[in-house]
């Protein structure tokens, strides 16, 4: 775990690591808030993510082209997360289970939120 908070920035920023994933498996480190653009972009190896509760966005293409990846886990207390589109025009407010979410991140490089208005902070 050394490793992956050496990359967590003083803003919080998880960047992404190819030694970070285990099995498949990447567990994000408790205390990021935000999952960079293009922080596991075309990690075909990636099957699942694991998310602290201290997420609250995954920038456009942070999973684009993880064709393997077919499970984000969110913490409990996330009862739903809006997704918006790369270029930050539309928005789809999901509630769990949040079925659909892994194929617009892959396939679509979607943004997600899981706190209301965040993405204003959005450039």
């Amino acid at each position: 775990m050394a490793k992956a908070d050496k990359r967590i920035g003083k803003y919080d920023h998880y960047f992404g690591h190819p030694d970070d994933i285990k099995d498949g498996v990447c567990v994000i480190p408790d205390g990021t808030k935000i999952i960079d653009s293009g922080a596991f972009l075309n990690y075909t190896d990636l099957k699942e993510v694991v998310l602290p509760k201290t997420v609250e966005t995954i920038n456009p293409n942070a999973f684009l082209g993880c064709t393997a990846l077919t499970k984000i886990a969110f913490p409990d207390s996330v009862e739903t997360i809006e997704c918006w589109d790369p270029k930050g025009v539309a928005c789809i407010t999901m509630s769990k289970p949040f079925s659909s979410l892994v194929d617009l991140l892959v396939n679509d490089g979607y943004r997600v939120s899981t706190k209301e208005n965040t993405w204003r902070h959005w450039d």
